[in-house]
């Protein structure tokens, strides 16, 4: 029988739904959080979804217009009775194991991405079509604490989801660089898929591809055996903890430092590593040699715990042993790939050749200039032997690069002292010092304290012993590093800082990602451009969790 509305409990704090709009999403892991709701709703019912056709394969739709963004699928499709668990926050699924983990992907991504949204789905088992609105600031604003969700008969065997999100608030459709970098990060994070030709993914009716890298070939720079091989092999190693990674990894045929580096997927999507690989200095060296350029791997971390948002792996105290272990797995065995990339002779002219192959017109015309003037191409890489008796001069290529890494500096500059700026206030505004170790009630606490008070003495005596000249600042915040900011914040954030951040764990996890970006900046290496957008995301997320609740501008 056929009711005429269903009623959808969505009670959150007031707040709640406000701050979803300032959580650390990027738009391709935001828009990610329906595409997983789709393939785990086709993983869930696979072989029914098979039964009911024997061609069946899942299909997924995304369409965009200046203003507004449609994901639909073929999956198989939300009843009752999931739609009432789907929509209530804080709800697990009931196969919590695959993509759809926490239950409040699908709300925290529609809350950040837009202002109104539609869900529109049918269930293959079910002759019921439900559609349910929502309107995120009138839900905020007046505490809206249940929804409607409007049934429709329809007598036909179609199962389908189709999300509607309207007024878009975060991302920029207009732009065409911005809708671009959506469509190449969704095909890499669905690679998997893709790659095994599971799912069709559609980009306004367009087919994602997900091009395979292309193996090295070549003979053994150790050995006696005189053929050429097929640089690749399985990867599979457990870490003392008992966690279990597994994988390949290879030789690029061609060296390109945006293509190596390393992928990580959980549950056979990517996690991090989408367009340019993770460089891990530990294993991989600095950006100018060969293996930093020619190593690539895919590694599945399934045992590990991942962000809210889906983009960043949590290894905690485990990332020694993992880079460690990593690096033996890349070079153990007939196969030793570290020792191969950074030993081999390449071609130099095949390589010119292939990578033009792939370039755009305007990074042909610069590859050219490159060559003209006896530069090379690679920022981080100049032969001085190829200049000869002519003077050195800095690329173009090098100066495009530091321009590239001019707007990180100056927004890790921002955040850095932003947090200063927000520790200082709270301080002021409660009469206190965070570095007075007598506010401290634990004597781990105030030892870690006394040891940041210590070294902010040592670098002021060092500072004046040597006759710098500092516009640090008087406060001895200035003499603090990012650890020791992230400490600060840590030991008092439930009773100091809980009404400035939204969540503990986002905050402390961000500072800990940006610390080694920040560590990159300081020493002139290179970030890429997922690491400098992810820099701008967390200091506009910042200023937005801040705006309101303190002035900034002093």
């Amino acid at each position: 029988m056929l009711v005429l509305s269903m009623e959808i409990d969505i009670t959150l704090p007031q707040q709640a739904y406000a701050i979803f709009e300032s959580l650390n999403y990027n738009p391709w892991n935001a828009v990610g959080e329906f595409v997983d709701n789709s393939i785990q709703s086709y993983l869930n019912y696979k072989t029914k979804l098979k039964k009911l056709d024997n061609n069946y394969k899942l299909k997924i739709d995304i369409d965009i217009g200046t203003d507004k963004l449609e994901i639909s699928d073929n999956a198989a499709g939300i009843d009752a009775e999931n739609l009432k668990k789907g929509l209530r926050p804080s709800t697990k699924p009931d196969f919590s194991d695959g993509l759809s983990e926490f239950g409040m992907g699908m709300k925290t991504a529609a809350f950040w991405l837009c202002r109104k949204w539609k869900i529109i789905s049918k269930h293959f088992d079910s002759q019921e079509e439900f559609t349910v609105e929502f309107d995120n600031v009138e839900i905020y604003t007046k505490d809206v604490r249940k929804i409607i969700a409007y049934p429709r008969n329809v007598e036909n065997k179609e199962h389908y989801t189709k999300i509607i999100l309207e007024n878009l608030a975060t991302i920029d459709l207009t732009n065409e660089q911005m809708v671009e970098d959506l469509k190449n990060n969704l095909a890499s994070m669905y690679r998997h898929y893709i790659r095994n030709d599971e799912v069709e993914i559609y980009f306004n009716k367009k087919k994602l591809i997900f091009k395979v890298y292309e193996i090295l070939n070549a003979k053994s720079v150790y050995g006696t055996n005189p053929k050429g091989i097929e640089w690749k092999k399985d990867i599979d190693f457990t870490l003392s903890s008992g966690k279990r990674i597994t994988g390949f990894a290879g030789l690029l045929a061609v060296g390109k430092p945006s293509k190596a580096g390393f992928t990580y997927l959980r549950r056979n999507r990517v996690i991090e590593g989408l367009v340019e690989g993770v460089k891990i200095r530990d294993v991989l060296g600095t950006a100018n040699l060969k293996k930093s350029q020619r190593v690539f791997a895919e590694l599945n971390l399934d045992s590990f715990p991942v962000s809210h948002t889906k983009d960043k792996i949590i290894f905690g105290t485990e990332i020694y042993d993992f880079w460690a272990r990593l690096k033996l797995a890349l070079d153990d065995g007939d196969i030793r790939l570290l020792y191969q990339a950074e030993n081999a002779s390449y071609s130099k002219k095949k390589e010119e050749s292939e990578e033009e192959s792939e370039e755009s017109e305007e990074v042909k015309q610069e590859s050219k200039s490159c060559e003209s003037s006896k530069t090379s191409c690679n920022p981080l890489e100049i032969n001085l032997h190829d200049f000869e008796d002519e003077p050195i001069e800095v690329s173009g290529t090098l100066n495009k690069y530091a321009g590239e890494m001019k707007q990180a500096y100056e927004s890790m500059y921002k955040i850095e002292n932003l947090i200063r700026v927000v520790i200082m206030n709270i301080e002021s505004m409660n009469g206190m010092s965070f570095l007075n170790e007598d506010n401290y009630d634990e004597p781990a606490d105030k030892n870690t304290i006394r040891q940041i008070n210590n070294r902010i003495k040592g670098i002021r005596a060092d500072e004046e012993e040597k006759g710098l000249v500092s516009i640090r600042g008087k406060h001895d915040l200035y003499y603090t590093g990012f650890n020791s900011l992230k400490t600060i914040i840590d030991l008092n954030f439930e009773k100091y800082f809980s009404g400035f951040f939204v969540y503990k764990k986002h905050i402390l996890e961000n500072l800990e990602r940006l610390y080694s970006y920040r560590n990159n900046i300081a020493h002139n290496s290179y970030l890429n451009e997922e690491e400098r957008k992810y820099i701008e995301i967390i200091l506009q997320s910042f200023i937005n969790q801040l705006s309101g609740k303190m002035d900034l501008a002093k």
